[in-house]
């Protein structure tokens, strides 16, 4: 499965960075609606695993909320490959927005 890493730094510390990334995670679903048909988070403490399921490809992963950068990592299904860095880019601009 091919996987995927980003580092995606802010300036908000950890409990603050952590507050809105779950505070934002319900509204992604939302706004995402028609694209993800399936988002699951479990959060502990700072970390989340998370799995989501966009066109069929389901991403799993984690993310780790440190104090002065996010640090995520996913796999993605083998088939789905050829659309990974359209997945990349999506996550690390809505994880930029969160952390602005």
């Amino acid at each position: 499965m091919p996987k995927f890493t980003l580092n995606v730094p802010h300036t908000l510390g950890r409990e603050e960075a952590t507050r809105r990334l779950k505070e934002r995670f319900h509204f992604l679903k939302e706004h995402y609606r028609e694209h993800i048909s399936s988002l699951e988070e479990q959060w502990r403490d700072s970390a989340m695993d998370f799995k989501l399921t966009t066109f069929g490809a389901t991403i799993a992963g984690d993310a780790a909320v440190e104090e002065q950068e996010v640090r995520l990592a996913a796999h993605v299904p083998l088939w789905a490959a050829m659309f990974k860095s359209r997945f990349e880019e999506t996550i690390r601009r809505e994880l930029e927005r969160i952390l602005a």
